[in-house]
């Protein structure tokens, strides 16, 4: 579920498909920074010195890809964050603002946007425009509160519902399942997020 390792040929594999939904999310991203976004801030978290994740990893190539072909001329700077230090977020989202003043339109690709959305918001800096992934209780905060504007949902329940499914097709039922199930691209805002999470439940 949610992050494919093609390598070990899973059964079945439930989730995004990562590199389009990472293009996908660069050509909403680009439609509300618009053509004056001359650098723009990917937040990324890592841990032991690598990116937290596989599917975060996939989903910002797909993002540069798109900005590569449509945006080639705007910088995209990097913040990175240690996710088992937390208590430091805040110094270095400061330390990046002060050397980056211009910067107003900020992505992440984990499920952390509310890191940036709680800090924005704390400090009322109301000018920053914020695109993340999925619909955890703190981002669902941060939207109620207005420090994020998009969030792409993957349907975790469904994830775990099918997977559990095709696993006692197969195991039981001795039927062939299928191997990849892409789940659909879900862009929420403040909004619409409300009938996304009634269909989860």
């Amino acid at each position: 579920m949610d992050s494919n390792i093609p390598e070990i040929s899973p059964l079945a594999f439930f989730g995004q498909d990562s590199l389009r939904s990472g293009y996908f999310s660069g050509r909403i991203f680009m439609m509300q920074a618009g053509n004056s976004a001359h650098r723009i801030l990917i937040m990324k978290l890592m841990s032991k010195g690598r990116v937290a994740s596989r599917q975060q990893e996939n989903r910002e190539v797909g993002f540069r890809n798109y900005m590569s072909e449509h945006y080639p001329a705007c910088e995209v700077i990097e913040l990175a964050l240690q996710i088992d230090e937390e208590e430091s977020h805040e110094k270095q989202i400061h330390a990046f603002l002060t050397r980056y003043p211009d910067v107003r339109n900020c992505i992440t690709f984990c499920s952390r946007a509310y890191i940036l959305g709680e800090y924005f918001l704390d400090h009322g800096l109301k000018d920053f425009h914020l695109f993340g992934y999925d619909m955890v209780e703190r981002n669902i905060e941060c939207f109620k509160r207005g420090g994020i504007d998009f969030l792409i949902a993957q349907h975790p329940w469904k994830q775990g519902y099918d997977s559990i499914k095709a696993l006692f097709n197969h195991v039981v039922l001795k039927k062939e399942v299928q191997q990849y199930n892409y789940m659909s691209l879900e862009l929420l805002t403040a909004e619409n997020y409300i009938y996304y999470s009634a269909d989860e439940k």
